[in-house]
């Protein structure tokens, strides 16, 4: 929170129980006026997303929305566990294709698609899939990925475009690595956030919506070795690896990173 960040989505997916306990306790942490989403990554069966978003309810956790609470294929499932909460559920990996999103419509299985520009094929396919959306009157999350600069800044134009997003798009992305771009987008579309924001700049006024075509970033065509030391050590991968290795689950040899 200190960065900026007001919304954040815990991975759960075991014991509904225990999941719910820790969503409280994410709760009493962060407060009440930040959002929280849970993704379940099809870790339930229905009867236990069932008991997982009723226990949330009870906990006054104001859980946002459930993801891909069940296998992708249980449609039938998942449409179950709608009914029965009120929770929102949220598909991920049951919506790749727009024909993915028009059987999540039919069967009612959700009332939020999970659109990700890879995996829906582009920007063109991601459009469609949140056109989907919005003629079936449900909403949609604009996800997070695996990208560079040029890849925030379209999912940025995605949801600037798309009427139907819930809220907080996500960017975990910001947190593995850095995004390559030039001054001054190198700094305003990276950690810390503005309240919760990304700002993209406009004749140098910071505005959260771009006016105009094109992504509106410069990909940095040389980068110092200062620049990437520093990069490399605030990415999620050399924060990982330095816990790691104070957990001595790794040790550093003069080639590569070994298991001990």
């Amino acid at each position: 929170m200190a960065r900026g960040v007001r919304a954040f989505k815990p991975k759960i997916g075991g014991d509904p129980d225990e999941d719910a306990a820790r969503l409280r306790a994410i709760r009493e942490a962060v407060g009440p006026d930040v959002a929280i989403r849970a993704d379940a990554n099809q870790g339930y069966r229905p009867k236990e997303a069932i008991r997982l978003c009723r226990l949330a309810e009870r906990f006054d956790v104001s859980l946002e929305l459930l993801e891909q609470p069940v296998d992708p294929w249980d449609l039938q499932g998942m449409a179950a566990v709608r009914r029965s909460v009120d929770t929102l559920i949220e598909a991920d990996e049951s919506c790749y294709s727009i024909h993915d999103a028009m059987q999540v419509v039919r069967h009612e299985a959700a009332d939020v698609l999970y659109i990700k520009l890879g995996k829906a094929g582009g920007l063109s396919n991601a459009k469609k899939i949140a056109a989907i959306v919005e003629a079936s009157g449900l909403r949609c999350v604009i996800g997070t990925a695996f990208g560079l600069g040029p890849e925030i800044a379209a999912k940025l134009h995605l949801a600037a475009s798309t009427m139907t997003v819930v809220d907080a798009v996500e960017f975990t992305e910001l947190r593995l690595h850095g995004n390559l771009l030039a001054p001054p987008h190198d700094e305003l579309l990276a950690f810390p956030l503005t309240d919760g924001c990304l700002t993209v700049p406009w004749h140098g006024v910071p505005r959260a919506i771009p006016q105009r075509s094109g992504w509106l970033v410069t990909i940095q065509q040389r980068m110092s070795p200062a620049r990437k030391l520093r990069e490399y050590r605030q990415s999620l991968f050399a924060k990982t690896v330095r816990a790691l290795k104070r957990s001595g689950v790794v040790r550093r040899t003069s080639t590569a990173w070994r298991h001990s």
